[in-house]
């Protein structure tokens, strides 16, 4: 299983391939994502990958287009659009 670890340490869980960061965050409230709109649109959920961008699912166009209005750069995803299929470490 896929193990999502925070880069200060203060998190580290083991979830099923394939999971959901919505459906992750539901089960440990300790994850620090926080989600809004859940569409791409609202970009609350931008998390930055530290190591591990390889095992979350492709990036989709609206999700892209949310980022560069945001400002984030390249090493950022929402949470809301992407899947997780190997280890990941995000920071804060």
């Amino acid at each position: 299983m896929p193990i999502i670890t925070t880069e200060d340490g203060e998190f580290e869980e083991s979830v099923p391939y394939g999971s959901d960061w919505q459906s992750i965050a539901e089960y440990y409230p300790t994850l620090p994502v926080k989600f809004g709109c859940r569409n791409a649109e609202c970009g609350v959920c931008a998390i930055r990958i530290i190591r591990g961008s390889e095992h979350l699912t492709k990036i989709g166009k609206k999700e892209e287009a949310t980022l560069l209005r945001k400002g984030l750069t390249s090493d950022y995803r929402l949470a809301c659009q992407c899947a997780i299929n190997g280890n990941v470490c995000i920071g804060k």
